[in-house]
């Protein structure tokens, strides 16, 4: 039976599937690495800051690299480069080659081809899916990542790094291999229909263009700046849970992580029924019943001492957010033009992911100052005032106007580039 999200889509999920299951093996395998060069905590550390750094000083150029080129091209080439780095790496380690300013190296060009790979497919994936489809595709992408790299990925990369602390990493490079296979087998050219300007200052004024365009577009604007506050909460909590899982909620290890398990299992939950939830509350009720309730999980892990109790909360809390992720990446795709949809996802994950450094600072500082309840205190009165404010602008008959009106300009275009 044939689905209605295409086999071209079901060769990019496919891919992304299982690259996220090398992702979550690379989770488990590379701080055991260079757990293996190093015992300081700082030089540890730095090896995730050189992972994560591209996210923050390169990701406003792969939007723009991303509405430039072909994205199944770009994702194929990306995959490509990341087997070649983890492929490298695992040689260097099987060799007994490897040393910190390698894996600091590596590190950061994973990183920065992991933001070309990740731009690209939310840039891409409208181009096979039908705009009606889109939550269904993007809810199945959601809840097979996380399942490939919460659940399956980690155990994985720890089984096979206790078999020689090389493998994970050659395995992985034949992950990469595989999942470029898949998107080259994907028929047709998808580069987006635009003028490229060329030049001195070129891509710098294009990627203002589509800064501009994004905080012109007062709905967008609103999601992208509430993801951003929603990230900086949800750090804020989880950077001191596991003091308060300990002193407060009683809890062992092993507890420790069934309630963040319960989290994946709640997240994996709110992305498949997301599409339904959609379909039956609407996308703007959704998206504020979804922070409404973000902060009903915080209040009530900000008043219980169960574990139990708790646990449920951050079930919650996982469906709500995978609920809203959905929801507002699908928006996202159907009301960005398309020559901008590269650079429009870049800057709504700059925002959201330059939110959570910030947040584990806050939660820190707030635990330290009022005690380990305060972070979840706060994120219960934010969630709640942010839902109130954002049930002004957001409705289903304004996202209904929107959608109408973007349709139109779709056209407009099309009819434009045919003549």
């Amino acid at each position: 039976m044939a689905t209605p999200l295409g086999s071209r889509f079901i060769k990019l999920w496919t891919a992304g599937t299982i690259t996220n299951v090398g992702d979550g093996i690379m989770t488990a395998a590379f701080p055991l690495l260079v757990a293996t060069l190093t015992r300081d905590p700082l030089l540890v550390a730095l090896a995730t800051l050189a992972y994560q750094l591209p996210w923050f000083v390169f990701e406003l150029f792969a939007g723009e690299i991303v509405d430039r080129v072909d994205r199944r091209k770009l994702m194929m080439w990306g995959d490509l480069a990341r087997a070649g780095v983890v492929g490298l790496l695992g040689v260097l380690v099987l060799g007994e080659q490897i040393s910190l300013p390698a894996v600091y190296g590596m590190a950061f060009l994973l990183g920065m081809a992991e933001t070309l790979v990740d731009t690209s497919w939310e840039a891409f994936v409208p181009a096979l899916v039908a705009p009606e489809n889109l939550e269904m595709a993007n809810g199945r992408t959601q809840a097979s990542e996380m399942t490939a790299n919460e659940l399956m990925g980690p155990p994985l990369g720890g089984f096979l790094f206790l078999l020689a602390a090389g493998v994970p990493f050659v395995a992985n490079a034949a992950i990469f291999l595989l999942a470029a296979g898949l998107i080259a087998l994907i028929p047709g050219s998808y580069r987006p229909q635009r003028e490229v300007a060329h030049g001195r200052g070129a891509m710098r004024h294009e990627i203002g263009d589509g800064l501009r365009w994004l905080w012109n577009h007062k709905v967008l604007r609103i999601l992208s700046a509430t993801a951003g506050l929603s990230n900086l909460l949800s750090t804020a909590i989880l950077s001191v849970f596991v003091l308060f899982a300990q002193d407060v909620l009683g809890v062992d290890d092993i507890g420790f992580g069934v309630m963040l398990a319960a989290a994946g299992v709640g997240g994996i939950t709110g992305a498949l029924v997301a599409h339904r939830a959609e379909m039956w509350l609407g996308p703007g009720r959704a998206i504020v019943v979804a922070v409404f309730g973000m902060a009903g999980a915080a209040l009530i892990l900000a008043v219980t001492s169960s574990a139990v109790v708790a646990g449920i909360a951050f079930a919650i809390d996982g469906f709500t957010v995978a609920l809203w992720n959905v929801v507002v990446v699908s928006l996202r795709q159907e009301l960005t033009p398309d020559a901008l949809r590269g650079r429009v996802a870049a800057d709504a994950r700059v925002v959201a992911f330059g939110a959570i450094p910030i947040g584990a600072g806050v939660g820190g500082v707030l635990a330290s100052v009022a005690g380990l309840r305060s972070p979840f205190i706060l994120a219960a009165v934010v969630f709640t005032l942010v839902a109130f404010a954002i049930s002004r602008s957001i409705s289903n008959e304004r996202i209904a106007l929107l959608r109408a009106q973007a349709e139109s300009e779709k056209a407009t275009a099309s009819g434009e580039t045919e003549s």
